[in-house]
This record gives structure tokens, sequence and C-alpha cells, in this order.
């Protein structure tokens, strides 16, 4: 059975990785930068709860990351 990743609504959404970055969800877009360690955070506005498919993207350089079937949960 493959399980669909979920993003709470109302909160920002950090990704973490090891590079200068630009992350994207829904039409959203946000960048950040690597600190002295080498670890960058982006929040990434999620939008408003719902129950459709959506792909989270990662891009640093030259690489690019997808998470598929992202879905967003209401906050409780």
């Amino acid at each position: 059975m493959k399980l669909p990743a979920v993003l709470l609504t109302c909160f920002p959404t950090p990704a973490f990785l090891f590079a200068e970055v630009r992350g994207s969800f829904k039409g959203k877009t946000a960048n950040a930068k690597a600190d002295a360690n080498g670890r960058w955070r982006v929040p990434i506005e999620t939008g408003a709860a719902d129950a459709h498919d959506a792909t989270l993207t990662i891009n640093a350089g030259a690489e690019k990351r997808e998470i598929k079937d992202v879905l967003v949960a209401p906050k409780k």
C-alpha cells in the first residue's frame, strides 16, 4: 500500500537539505541559503487543507527532487 505525504495547513513547512535551494508547492515558492553548517530551511506556504495530490519540488543547483502525492491536513 502506498501512503501519501501529508502537510499541515497554517504552518510553513520546513524542508531540510545541505545547499542553496528553491522550494515550490502549489504555485508558492521560497528560497533559502545554507547556514555555516551547510543546512537550510525553506518555509513553504501550504495553503488550505485539501485532499488533492500535489508535488513538493526542491531545486538545488542542477539537482531537483520531487515529492509526489502530498496532501495538506487541517490544523487541529
